[in-house]
């Protein structure tokens, strides 16, 4: 049984962001988060109840698609993302399929005719766009009683120009059993076979993954995607190459770094984990009319000279707490390790959330802290690969320190910043900004409270997409309690001028001055 199917930790990769000079002494903030629920548009071509296809409980009443979790949601074309399955709060395992138009501040839904050899409902699915812009693929998942191995395509042309999801099965020619490294998989395993179809696509792999769900499957370069992880009656860590061309699979030996004992030092068997690629690969194939800073492009294409990596995130392993632990593992040489952090911040341990990769951090929000009914976490962590360091995002803070300044218009000659050695703060204007932030206080308070009523709420087995234009674009989920239908978006700015002042302030107070 899949009762207690929590996932779907669905990744992408990255648009462009200036970066800022690094940090010394005092921490200061980089970005600051922007969050905007995003409404709906009442388009009369949004139809649709969101059911199963085929479903006799089909509603043509309802604009959008129904509230759900453990779906995928990826982009296919800039500002149009692709969603798919999920389960809804009936417990209905879906397998429609809708485009989301992003328009401003509003999400516009169009339901899609889903023809061709259609995946049967299912969730903890993995689905993604290749690079070159040809098709979406979908791989794996599961419902309440089967467990899925099965690889679907649909082109992408038929998505955007007719309103038509036609599918196609990429069956192998021989399925071999495929041996799962480092994991014990029972020969019982229930596995959903699907009909023979005209529309079936052979592949000629000699092995292929086993049917698992809350896996992630994810770009690595042009033609190519990486499988990693998963769950179906006990959990895996076998990594998988996916060649988009013949769409046969390629297991991969995976190893530490001590090379006497290969099988230590690598990320034990887990699924709800998240997987980014960095740098981005698909860079080239999102490039938008966005500004890119010189550097950022320089880093990047320093980082792209030394090797791709895979970038793996906490997760459901052996205990019911999520893990914290990142992991990488180099895409030229298959060689894992787990990664240093510097600084004091860590996430906590956690599952079901999701992380996109923007420009060189990687953005991370939401998930759970214990399975299976542990507490819905709403924040938001930002990881840079560069510095190594993880840092809270916080849009309150952010939405409140870009209101109306209360600091002094004027100040006296010895209330000046002074530059002689070194950047100082004169104990005059010291008291002058501390006098100002305590006037503004109220306002502070104010502020946070209308800011955080605009954070996503805490949720679990929600999806995510990266947009072209910088943007994380967040849909459904769920809290323990309620199955959520609501579209969020996020965005990181760099940290304003203020910002960056009220960081520093705040460092170098201390208690009683």
């Amino acid at each position: 049984m899949v009762a207690d199917l929590v996932e779907e930790a669905f990744t992408e990769a990255s648009p462009t962001l200036p970066s800022l000079p690094a940090r010394r002494g005092v921490p200061t903030p980089e970005y600051r988060l922007q969050c905007t629920h995003l409404r709906r548009s009442p388009h009369p071509r949004c139809h649709g109840g969101g059911h199963a296809v085929g479903s006799e409980q089909r509603n043509e009443a309802v604009r959008c698609p129904v509230a759900r979790y453990g779906h995928s949601l990826t982009e296919i074309r800039q500002d149009m993302l692709l969603l798919f399955g999920g389960v809804s709060n009936d417990r209905e395992y879906l397998n429609d399929a809708w485009i989301l138009r992003l328009s401003d501040a509003e999400i516009e839904s169009v339901s899609l005719e889903v023809v061709g050899d259609a995946p049967s409902g299912r969730a903890g699915h993995s689905a993604y766009c290749t690079l070159n812009g040809k098709y979406a693929i979908i791989f794996g998942g599961a419902n309440s009683t089967d467990w899925f191995r099965d690889l679907y395509i649909a082109p992408l042309a038929e998505l955007t120009s007719s309103l038509r999801a036609v599918f196609q099965r990429v069956e192998a020619v021989t399925l071999a059993p495929s041996p799962v490294l480092r994991s014990f998989v029972s020969s019982s395993l229930p596995v959903a076979a699907a009909p023979a179809s005209s529309l079936t696509r052979e592949s000629a792999s000699l092995a292929w993954p086993s049917a698992r769900r809350s896996h992630t499957l994810v770009p690595m370069e042009e033609g190519k995607a990486i499988l990693f992880g998963g769950h179906s009656v006990v959990s895996v860590n076998d990594v998988w190459i996916l060649d988009e061309k013949s769409f046969a699979w390629r297991q991969v030996e995976t190893r530490g770094l001590d090379s006497q004992f290969p099988l230590m030092g690598i990320p034990a068997s887990r699924y709800c984990h998240s997987s980014v690629v960095y740098p981005n690969p698909t860079s080239s194939a999102h490039a938008t009319s966005d500004a890119v800073d010189s550097s950022d492009t320089a880093a990047s294409s320093s980082y792209a000279e030394v090797g791709r990596s895979l970038y793996v995130f906490g997760g459901v392993l052996f205990s019911p707490f999520g893990d914290n632990a990142l992991w990488e593992l180099s895409l030229s040489t298959f060689i894992w390790r787990r990664v240093k952090v510097r600084g004091g911040v860590l996430p906590p341990p956690r599952f079901g959330h999701i992380a996109c990769v923007l420009s060189h951090c990687m953005i991370v929000f939401g998930g759970a802290d214990k399975f299976p009914s542990g507490r819905s976490l709403d924040d938001c962590f930002m990881y840079n690969f560069r510095s190594r360091e993880w840092s809270p995002l916080n849009s309150v803070a952010s939405r409140s320190l870009t209101a109306d300044p209360a600091f002094p218009t004027h100040c006296s000659a010895d209330a000046a910043l002074t530059t002689e050695a070194g950047s100082h703060l004169n104990p005059s204007a010291f008291s002058h900004l501390s006098a100002a932030l305590s006037r503004g206080h109220r306002a502070l308070e104010e502020a946070q409270e209308e800011a955080s009523s605009r954070m996503p709420p805490g949720r679990r087995s929600h999806a995510a997409a990266r947009s072209a234009r910088g943007k994380i674009i967040i849909f459904g989920g769920w809290d323990g309690c309620r199955v959520d239908g609501e579209c969020f978006q996020l965005r990181l700015a760099p940290s304003t001028l203020r910002e960056r002042c009220y960081a520093f302030l705040m460092g170098t107070r201390r208690p009683g001055s």
